[in-house]
């Protein structure tokens, strides 16, 4: 059976949030879109997902400084670890690198906490938890996340639609969902 189908899945998509508020939050925003966690063991929740494109050391700066974030370099001895190890700190399936920026995980945004992460093929922007609860989205999130993209605009050419493929990356089209989550094309 689809999942898009599966009444289970659906029970688990909609557990928190029905279609018609997921669908208010993504035509509300441009960049950001609702990703339902995985669950189980997984021990991940619910977030608001943008992401940039970000191949090399030079598109993470050029993100970095558009974000009006300071890049920290790695200390050397964590690069040569790496290095020996052949294992690149930027994950992704393909165009795998070893960058010798740190990750910048925890920021402020345009007044907002936001958790920023590097893969090998995007930068990431996550939110979740405005509310007091980690593992949830709420509509102060959805409000944060539309404060965020305002500042976002020079990068409208990097945004990746959807953020993560998927069903678990909640988006729509003009007709209603157009997979289990949905895809929405702007």
């Amino acid at each position: 059976m689809e999942q898009a189908q599966d009444p289970k899945w659906q029970g688990w998509l909609y557990r928190q949030h029905s279609f018609n508020e997921l669908s208010e939050w993504t035509r509300a925003l441009r960049y950001f879109r609702y990703v339902r966690a995985l669950g189980g063991h997984a021990n991940d929740g619910d977030q608001l997902l943008c992401a940039l494109r970000c191949a090399s050391d030079a598109d993470f700066l050029r993100l970095m400084s558009a974000l009006g974030l300071e890049p920290k370099p790695l200390p050397q001895a964590e690069l040569e670890r790496a290095r020996h190890a052949n294992s690149p700190n930027r994950f992704g399936p393909s165009k795998q690198w070893l960058s010798t920026f740190e990750q910048p995980r925890n920021v402020t945004l345009a007044g907002v906490p936001v958790f920023v992460y590097g893969h090998a093929e995007q930068l990431e922007l996550s939110l979740s938890g405005a509310a007091g609860d980690p593992y949830e989205v709420t509509r102060t999130d959805v409000d944060n996340a539309a404060r965020i993209e305002q500042s976002l605009g020079a990068l409208a050419t990097d945004v990746v639609l959807p953020p993560r493929p998927g069903p678990h990356c909640f988006a729509i089209t003009d007709g209603g969902p157009a997979s289990a989550a949905g895809t929405r094309t702007d």
